[in-house]
């Protein structure tokens, strides 16, 4: 099994939880495979979606960091995100890689549970689970639960439990712990 691991270094909750899964995911798979956005910029997606037309399932901007999370992370059977909560969604860094991932989808669309959702370009689809922290509100860690599971939505895994949240009422430590124990129980699964 292949784990992907997508975080932001800079900042140094990301580096705890980064530290705690990294130790989780190689005691658990043959492979980690690890893109640290604060190493390697990543060039906004352009929406030119001539990675559907032109060139099917490859970016046309120039290589970067955000043609190196699918060609590292197209195998894996999850890719946890690390990330600030910002209103809600992803750090800017980690969304931008993200948006990046749009060659592995078709233009196509297909019903899923009642939901409109890209078919996808390949037979296997990563699992993607999120850790999130520095939320204000609760509003803002419910917004990333349900972004985080449309995500995994996509790919035909709907969980419930993909995604954690470090929350600001508890102790750095004791949250990093819940995390680890967190993501074991979910790549067992």
């Amino acid at each position: 099994m292949k784990i992907g691991i997508l975080y932001d270094s800079s900042e140094a909750e990301a580096r705890l939880l980064f530290d705690r899964v990294s130790r989780e995911s190689t005691s658990r798979a043959e492979e980690v495979a690890v893109i640290d956005v604060a190493e390697a910029a990543s060039a906004p997606c352009v929406c030119c979606f001539q990675c559907w037309t032109k060139t099917p399932g490859i970016c046309v901007l120039k290589r970067d960091g955000g043609t190196t999370l699918s060609e590292k992370f197209w195998d894996a059977r999850y890719v946890i995100l690390i990330s600030r909560i910002t209103w809600g969604g992803l750090s800017v860094r980690v969304k931008l890689y993200l948006d990046r991932l749009i060659p592995i989808l078709h233009p196509y669309f297909r019903k899923v549970n009642g939901e409109m959702h890209h078919q996808l370009r390949y037979d296997s689809f990563p699992i993607f689970l999120a850790a999130g922290y520095g939320a204000r509100t609760k509003g803002e860690e419910e917004t990333f639960r349900a972004y985080t599971s449309a995500i995994r939505d996509q790919g035909g895994d709907a969980r419930a439990r993909g995604t954690f949240v470090a929350s600001g009422d508890r102790p750095l430590d004791a949250a990093v712990a819940e995390c680890g124990a967190w993501f074991a129980e979910e790549v067992a699964l």
